[in-house]
């Protein structure tokens, strides 16, 4: 097998944690976080429908995971079961690491996952983006979610103005108190039952067409919903009380490495999330061969030798 491979990136919400890079060929595909290291995983029959030979209903294909792909240690191979397809694993595998290094200059791929459901505030307007997809087919199947700040194992977010107001990071059972109350700002600022909607961002300008709302149907028929420009960012930045603004300013500022990763960002918010991110340097150096733009590299070349840095005093 041989060919192009279809390059596109996805963002990684709920929480946003930048973009996944996405090269599919065949029955392969490879996904990486960084541009560095890459899961390679090939489509075949689940098990069950392998296993079971009286099984005349139609084979469910999925993605498996095959092994892991580096330029510098080429293919690691994970255990397969033996009841697979080995010559399509083994052949789409093969494929997809033949050509996978040729495509490695072209980080970051452009996005693909137009579609986006928003939280919407009383007014209809987005607020919180819950998740995206590249299909519409896809996004009309996916249930309702609720905002996350960060994942629930992460408590490294700390608001610098809610701790200059004496509010604690831990409170009470509650490792992670400033992202908590993040989500409860924007939980109270969403009407009750909540209320989102799916929109498909237009190619290049960013706006907004409506393409289908939840709850669907009910007394409220007549509720606004606002078909305008989406916001670039994954939360809404105007917020009317300072203190709130504040606190959504600070975690966007947090978020600032997997900021970078979007290509939507005006000159101006990159300029800020670049400053920004230098209290994140293992971050960013992590992450730089995902940003489609840096407008300061002096400062980016200082911060990956701050985190090149911190990493030989940890080993």
């Amino acid at each position: 097998m041989s060919g192009t491979p279809l390059l596109y990136g996805i963002r990684r919400l709920n929480p946003f944690q930048g973009m996944v890079q996405i090269a599919e060929l065949g029955d392969a595909r490879a996904l990486s976080l960084d541009g560095v290291r890459w899961e390679i995983q090939v489509r075949c029959a689940q098990p069950e429908h392998t296993w079971r030979s009286a099984n005349r209903g139609k084979p469910v294909l999925r993605f498996l995971r095959f092994g892991s792909w580096s330029r510098e240690f080429g293919l690691r191979q994970v255990p397969v079961s033996p009841i697979l397809d080995l010559d399509l694993l083994f052949g789409a595998s093969e494929a997809m690491v033949q050509v996978l290094p040729d495509f490695l200059d072209a980080l970051p791929f452009a996005p693909a996952d137009r579609y986006e459901r928003w939280l919407l505030d009383p007014r209809g307007v987005p607020l919180a983006l819950l998740a995206s997809e590249v299909r519409a087919s896809a996004a009309k199947t996916r249930r309702a979610e609720t905002w996350v700040a960060t994942a629930r194992s992460d408590h490294s977010f700390r608001s610098s103005h809610l701790a200059r107001r004496g509010v604690p990071v831990r409170h009470g059972p509650d490792p992670r108190y400033h992202a908590s109350l993040l989500e409860r700002l924007v939980r109270d600022s969403a009407p009750r039952p909540a209320r989102s909607s799916w929109f498909v961002r237009g190619v290049g300008d960013g706006q907004g067409s409506i393409i289908e709302s939840q709850p669907a149907k009910n007394d409220e028929d007549s509720w606004p919903l606002v078909a305008e420009a989406l916001p670039s960012l994954p939360l809404r930045e105007d917020w009317p009380d300072p203190s709130d603004r504040d606190l959504v300013w600070d975690y966007l500022d947090w978020c600032a490495p997997y900021l970078l990763t979007l290509f939507g960002l005006s000159e101006t918010q990159r300029d800020r999330f670049e400053h920004a991110a230098k209290a994140r340097a293992l971050e960013v150096e992590a992450l730089h061969r995902l940003y489609p733009m840096i407008l300061n590299p002096g400062l980016f070349k200082s911060v990956r030798v701050e985190a090149r840095m911190r990493r030989s005093r940890i080993a």
